[in-house]
């Protein structure tokens, strides 16, 4: 529902908002592919089907890198050449692990629990994928305060709504990394899962405010009048 409702305000949204469409869109592709994968283990299908399933749901999670970095070049330095070197590098660095991961013990099993059956990212690409998301929750911490101080400053309600966008991403990244990264691997996990599936409602949440705030402005700003003049004796 989230991401169909950014769907239909794409012409609307600038290209900072359209790259937090991106990232949900992923986001919500790698949930149905977690649910489709679930199922088939329900099953008790297993073989190259299910590794298939697995190679494509961990290349997700890494493609999501990029346009996060996008996201953030364009937040916090205003401009695309530094979104773009930001992508580039994440980019390449998606690339190299993707091709690591298709490889042999690209993905290891990581045990089966009353609570989870997951796969375990190989070695290099478990170590980019944290040096990224490390890197990204520091970037949406300090993208975060720096809007609440501007909001505070200003009283101005678009500082808050900005700084939230960063906030329900900052939500998602921590506890997907930590879900990712298999620290956890018991009953925690679905109280973890829980917690940042629940960044979709409050981004959702968000934005339908936000969305809701600018169309009541735009109804009640003022039309300018023009004012034309006649001549008299033409």
């Amino acid at each position: 529902m989230f991401v169909i409702f950014l769907g239909k305000r794409w012409k609307k949204l600038d290209q900072t908002m359209k790259t937090y469409a991106w990232i949900w869109g992923f986001t919500t592709l790698i949930w149905i592919g977690a649910f489709l994968r679930y199922i088939i283990i329900g099953f008790e299908i297993d073989g190259p089907i299910l590794r298939l399933i697995d190679i494509g749901i961990q290349s997700l999670i890494i493609l999501t890198g990029p346009a996060l970095f996008y996201y953030l070049g364009l937040r916090l330095f205003k401009t695309k050449i530094w979104a773009q070197i930001m992508f580039v590098v994440s980019l390449l660095l998606a690339i190299y692990s993707i091709s690591i991961l298709i490889g042999q013990n690209g993905i290891l099993s990581n045990g089966r629990t009353y609570f989870s059956d997951d796969v375990l990212l190989n070695e290099k690409s478990l170590v980019i994928f944290g040096v990224e998301a490390i890197l990204a929750i520091a970037l949406l911490l300090f993208d975060f305060f720096q809007r609440i101080y501007l909001w505070k400053k200003t009283h101005d309600k678009k500082m808050l709504y900005s700084a939230l966008y960063s906030c329900t991403l900052l939500i998602y990244v921590f506890f997907a990394g930590i879900d990712n990264a298999k620290i956890i691997n018991d009953w925690q996990l679905i109280l973890f899962r829980i917690l940042y599936a629940g960044a979709f409602l409050f981004a959702y949440l968000v934005i339908v405010e936000d969305e809701s705030e600018k169309e009541i402005f735009s109804i009640l700003k003022p039309e300018p009048i023009n004012i034309q003049t006649n001549s008299e004796g033409s």
